[in-house]
């Protein structure tokens, strides 16, 4: 035994370092014998993708996606047991369009040279593929339903088994002997579902045989409608995706980085999901990556260093390992190590309580900067989900055409890829669970609050639903709690994280950050100035479809603070979330980070030129300062001190021969030429200017940068009624002589700042 473990693993070394995608060539070479290439469907029709996840499966063919050259699995075979599986991306491979075609004619021919006996067909839908069999004389069942006889020995199949009795009736008949071929499920399911992900409940099958279909189409083009049948590339499959992940990971070519994303790590997760740790592709990763038995477990006391490729590449795949591990163990009990300090633990003792809950929708695009597609904004729940429990959740049938989800945890950030050392878990924390039965039961090995996830395109105001075996987590919700309430039982809630909120803005905190806090109320009606503040100057109405959502890590994955379209994210320390929930001093002081963030929310990011996304963002941080804290404009520390301050850091600017290379690279001067703006003309001008951009269709945007300067020098002229184009051309900034002519016609009044002046040449 111990020979035929060294055999395979010498075989995959040379493998490796040959860079072959396939292991055996015996399958392939039967399968595409006679074929150069194969049709994809017309443009009408979708071909789904495969992953190869353990060593067995072979590629037989790959499509090209279209981006970057990249290229994905369109046909793949394998065994499982002592048959064969062949899996297409599309069933219309079993329809009458395409086997017409003289390569899919022969491939399905070659197909049956693998197998023995009698051929069975079953899709309840279509029956062109039986009909073409018998045609050719061959002796074919078409099944109404999944009886497969002991004498059936191939079987094609083209719809998803979801019944659990089916699919172990199905691995029997491989694993016999018998050669499966089938045609993915995905098309109807995503015609069926819309906008559900998709997971064909057969992958459960093929994932026994190292095959994954994945929820990845592609629609042929008239330049684009071949799959290919040559070599693969290494990012394809599991036996060559580990010596091609070190030099794809890190890297500034968008090819590289996609084909990272997209496969290797996906393959990497399904291989370490479907493997379990005794068997060989698991050992093999293992030892490639020199992953360590024990399970790491980084804490700010004692932080993991991923200072290469090849580290972090075994932490991400040693907590796929342990999290696959705890769960064939422990199932829905699974607890990953480390939980307990990061996110946190739940008492044993604390009650587990069964409650009903209405929620208000709070869903939309108000303009700002906004997930693109259809997104299901987290609505809180003032629960929390501890590690390893079932917690269940009752909705009515009314509900289940809104494709509700229940999500635990709120840390969704892939630490690990980005980070050079860990002071928590690495990985993305949330759980979501599709809230489509009467009950649906939701368990996660970090625990987390709970959130119920609603699409922003529902006509719903409210959604009751019922909650089974949560743990009360300190909530509180400005109009609804009370500082009473508050103080006397919900701050000591014992869930490890809470939430502040109103209808405008929502703080995810650790617990022990807010037992202390005694006046909320007053805490959250700061923050409702703030973003009112926010509202009047971005020129949108005050009462929001949304929340903003402030969520509190102890490892911020880019930068001190980041923000993206769906959260605002701030380290755990006294610094930021310390001052951030006292009343007293971010009045007194103020926070610069969290309304910057706040800020980026609100610019116009399409819209601003080059050189402004570090500039008009600090414009909404000053507008709270001036206008919210009443402590003026200038408290920004050495940046923009004072006025006098800003004005001599703008002469020695001019001094130094400025330009618009130079504008770009320095966020404080170039927030500099706004504050000349405002310190002269006030804040109506550039309110009015983002009324103006706000109003703007998406089909009058500028599309080039010089566009988007001629813009907002055609607007904030206009709307202080000024000809600014001697400001512009000290500044460097390069307007178009078009541009101006249109502001010269109006015979506004020339403007300088007097610290221009002598500039003015």
């Amino acid at each position: 035994m111990k020979r035929l473990y060294l055999l395979f693993s010498i075989l995959f070394i040379v493998n490796l370092t040959a860079g072959i995608c396939q292991t055996a060539p015996t399958l392939k070479s039967v399968i595409t014998k006679d074929i150069s290439n194969l049709p994809l469907p017309d443009s009408t029709r979708f071909t789904s993708t495969f992953l190869a996840i353990d060593e067995k499966p072979e590629i037989i063919g790959t499509i090209n996606l279209g981006i970057f050259n990249l290229k994905a699995n369109a046909i793949v075979a394998s065994s499982l047991g002592s048959g064969k599986i062949l899996a297409f991306g599309s069933t219309a491979y079993f329809e009458k369009h395409l086997l017409k075609n003289p390569s899919v004619v022969k491939i399905i021919q070659n197909t049956l040279k693998i197998a023995t006996g009698n051929i069975a067909v079953f899709n309840q839908q279509n029956h062109d593929l039986a009909d073409y069999l018998t045609a050719k004389k061959f002796e074919v069942r078409n099944l109404g339903s999944l009886q497969l006889t002991k004498d059936i020995k191939t079987l094609f199949l083209s719809a998803d088994i979801n019944d659990s009795l089916q699919l172990q009736t199905l691995e029997k008949f491989v694993r016999a002997g018998g050669t499966l071929v089938v045609a993915s499920p995905i098309e109807s399911i995503k015609i069926r579902e819309k906008d559900a992900e998709v997971f064909p409940k057969l992958n459960t099958l093929l994932a026994k045989a190292g095959i994954i279909n994945l929820d990845m189409t592609l629609r042929s083009s008239w330049n684009n409608n071949l799959i290919s049948i040559d070599q693969a590339p290494p990012y394809l499959h599991i036996n060559t995706i580990p010596e091609c992940s070190l030099t794809l990971q890190y890297t500034e070519n968008p090819r590289d980085y996609y084909s990272f994303i997209w496969f290797v790590k996906p393959t990497l997760y399904f291989s370490t999901e479907y493997n379990d740790e005794h068997t060989l592709i698991v050992k093999r990763l293992k030892e490639f990556y020199g992953i360590p038995d024990t399970f790491y477990r980084p804490t700010p006391k004692s932080p993991l260093g991923l200072s290469s490729p090849k580290k972090k590449m075994a932490y991400l795949i040693s907590g796929n390992i342990q999290e696959s591990q705890l769960k064939m163990k422990y199932g829905t009990k699974a607890k990953i190590a480390g939980h307990e300090d990061f996110p946190g633990v739940v008492p044993d003792t604390a009650p587990r309580v069964t409650k009903n809950l209405n929620i208000n929708v709070q869903v939309g695009k108000q303009g700002l900067f906004e997930p693109h597609s259809a997104y299901y904004r987290p609505h809180s729940t003032g629960l929390y989900i501890p590690a390893g429990e079932v917690v269940k959740i009752i909705v009515d049938k009314k509900y289940r055409s809104q494709k509700l989800k229940a999500q635990i945890g709120l840390h969704d950030d892939d630490l690990a890829s980005g980070a050079d050392h860990l002071v928590r878990i690495g990985f993305n924390l949330t759980r979501n669970f599709e809230l489509n039965q009467d009950t649906t039961r939701i368990y996660s090995p970090y625990g987390g609050l709970l959130m119920v996830n609603i699409s922003d395109t529902t006509k719903l105001k409210s959604i009751s639903l019922k909650v089974i075996g949560a743990v009360n987590a300190p909530y509180y919700k400005l109009g609804v709690t009370d500082d009473s309430t508050w103080n006397q039982t919900i701050k000591d809630y014992p869930a490890p994280w809470a939430e502040l909120a109103t209808d405008k803005i929502v703080f995810a905190v650790p617990a022990d950050r807010i037992r202390q806090l005694k006046n909320p109320t007053a805490l959250m009606k700061f923050y409702d100035q703030v973003m009112d503040a926010d509202a009047d100057l971005r020129m949108i109405n005050r009462k929001r479809l949304y929340p903003e959502r402030i969520i509190v890590d102890e490892q911020v994955a880019f930068g001190a603070l980041f923000t993206t379209p769906a959260k605002i994210v701030v380290p755990n320390d006294d610094e930021s979330t310390g001052i951030m929930l006292d009343k007293d001093q971010i009045e007194t002081k103020g926070s610069w980070g969290l309304f910057h963030e706040l800020g980026h929310r609100h610019q116009f990011h399409d819209l601003d030129f080059n050189g402004l996304g570090e500039v008009t963002v600090n414009l909404y941080s000053m507008y709270i300062y001036d206008q919210v804290l009443n402590l003026g404009k200038y408290h920004n520390q050495d940046n923009i001190p004072s006025k006098a301050g800003v004005i001599e850091k703008i002469k020695q600017y001019m001094r130094s021969q400025p330009s618009y290379d130079k504008f770009q690279q320095n966020p404080w001067i170039a927030l500099s030429m706004y504050i000349e703006l405002i310190e002269h003309f006030g804040w109506d001008p550039i309110k009015s200017a983002n009324k103006v951009y706000a109003n703007l269709p998406k089909n009058q945007y500028p599309k080039t940068n010089e566009e988007k300067i001629n813009l907002w020098f055609k607007t904030i002229s206009h709307v202080s009624k000024t000809d600014l184009s001697d400001f512009f051309k000290i500044w460097q900034i390069p307007v178009s002589a078009s541009a101006i002519a249109v502001v010269k016609k109006e015979n506004y009044p020339v403007w300088l700042p007097d610290e221009l002046k002598e500039f003015n040449q």
